[in-house]
């Protein structure tokens, strides 16, 4: 697994952070964290155009509380964007370490090389777009936009993650996305930070 190079470099080169208020999901989330909610979300209830599922894993103390909201029509086999708002209770490593561990797993997952692009965010929180032209799990690729940071001992992640036909890291003609739309999603989630 490498640091991004080649057209993707050329992609994320051009994105650029514009904070704007936040959009409100009609939950407690808001007092945890300042965010936006998903890319294709264009009205201010985003269960106008998402279907909405909720988890929780764990004893008590050391939970996972997994929000996810996916596009109307599309379901957990034929999802091509998700957004995920996980909530890890007492997570005992770094957001540093957590997010090595995340990126050895997806680039494990990965034919050929995972690319990614590293931005530096403040008080540890971090923002990683992860690239793969093709998934051994489905034979999709992917494309991850993940912020991670610490609210004290919990660990919080929120992502948007999309799948489409496989591509060339290397070949913007092979992408499945447009570069205006993942600038847009990695804004959204770049907003993300503690109040």
């Amino acid at each position: 697994m490498g640091k991004s190079i080649g057209a993707l470099s050329l992609v994320i080169a051009a994105i650029h952070f514009s904070p704007t208020n936040a959009q409100q999901s009609g939950d407690d989330w808001q007092k945890i964290l300042d965010f936006k909610l998903p890319s294709w979300v264009t009205q201010p209830n985003p269960l106008a155009e998402s279907r909405y599922r909720n988890s929780v894993s764990g004893p008590q103390g050391r939970k996972t509380e997994i929000h996810e909201y996916l596009p109307k029509g599309q379901n957990d086999s034929t999802w091509r964007k998700k957004w995920l708002f996980v909530i890890f209770e007492n997570a005992p490593k770094t957001v540093s370490k957590t997010f090595s561990s995340l990126l050895r797993r997806l680039g494990k997952d990965c034919i050929g090389t995972s690319q990614y692009v590293d931005y530096k965010r403040p008080r540890g929180a971090t923002l990683y777009v992860v690239f793969c032209g093709k998934s051994k799990r489905d034979g999709m690729g992917y494309v991850s936009i993940i912020w991670m940071g610490k609210n004290g001992s919990d660990m919080i992640r929120v992502s948007e993650e999309w799948r489409g036909k496989p591509y060339d890291g290397n070949d913007s003609s092979t992408y499945f996305w447009k570069k205006a739309d993942l600038r847009r999603a990695v804004q959204l989630v770049g907003y993300t930070h503690f109040p």
